[in-house]
């Protein structure tokens, strides 16, 4: 600590004063809200990189999905005029394939539903804790921030009783009535974004399970129509 001080003042020298003001203003508000404004720092950081980390999951389910069924082409591969299609059968092969999931060839409706049964198992179940454990930081924040509330109103209350008024008593009932504003505010500003990027990634986790349904049909409707010999097994 005692190195990264210095390295923080001279950091500071380094800024444009426009700049030194507004990063200055940053540390007078986060003195200002006390002890409470550390577990809400920890919690806005686990929130928004877990945030960060399934919009790059997602990112990558989507670069999969347009590299094994084309892009925009993706939904028309498995309607239903090209649902049985051979070409869209090998691209769900290719595509369990990285997941590590088997499709053979002559697979029968029985091996569909179970490919894509345990692909389901492999993907969704990481999602939805992840989902959840961003629902708890969300929840977290402002419950933090409501303790911060507490203690800076008990710090409020504490100086009125003990002090013999004048500007000593008046420093403390301010300093207090700030704590517990700033950790409220605080809180809210976490929350508030993250129950929308909350409900940003559970959008996005229904579309993958979506598509992972889709698919799945697609492939099932293939194989009963080879079963029932209404298409060759080149079409």
């Amino acid at each position: 600590m005692s190195a990264v001080l210095p390295m923080l003042a001279s950091l500071m020298d380094s800024l444009p004063k426009g700049a030194q003001d507004y990063v200055q203003s940053g540390f007078d508000f986060w003195d200002a809200g006390g002890w409470g404004m550390w577990p809400l720092a920890i919690t806005a950081f686990v929130l928004y990189a877990k945030c960060g980390d399934m919009f790059y999951t997602f990112f990558l389910v989507k670069f999969r999905q347009n590299r094994y069924f084309g892009g925009r082409k993706t939904v028309s591969r498995l309607g239903a005029d090209s649902a049985a299609s051979l070409s869209a059968f090998q691209a769900a092969q290719r595509y369990l394939d990285f997941h590590e999931v088997r499709l053979r060839d002559n697979a029968s409706y029985d091996d569909v539903m179970a490919a894509f049964e345990e692909l389901r198992v492999h993907e969704l179940p990481p999602l939805d804790r992840d989902l959840k454990f961003i629902n708890v930081a969300v929840a977290a924040a402002p419950l933090w921030g409501l303790l911060g509330t507490v203690t800076g109103m008990l710090t409020t209350f504490d100086g009125l009783s003990k002090g013999g008024g004048g500007e000593g008593t008046m420093n403390v009932v301010a300093g207090g009535i700030s704590e517990a504003l700033i950790t409220t505010e605080t809180g809210l500003m976490i929350a508030l974004p993250g129950y929308f990027l909350h409900y940003l990634l559970t959008g996005k986790r229904g579309r993958f399970e979506g598509f992972i349904e889709h698919l799945q049909n697609a492939c099932g409707q293939r194989v009963l129509k080879l079963a029932k010999h209404e298409i060759n097994v080149n079409d």
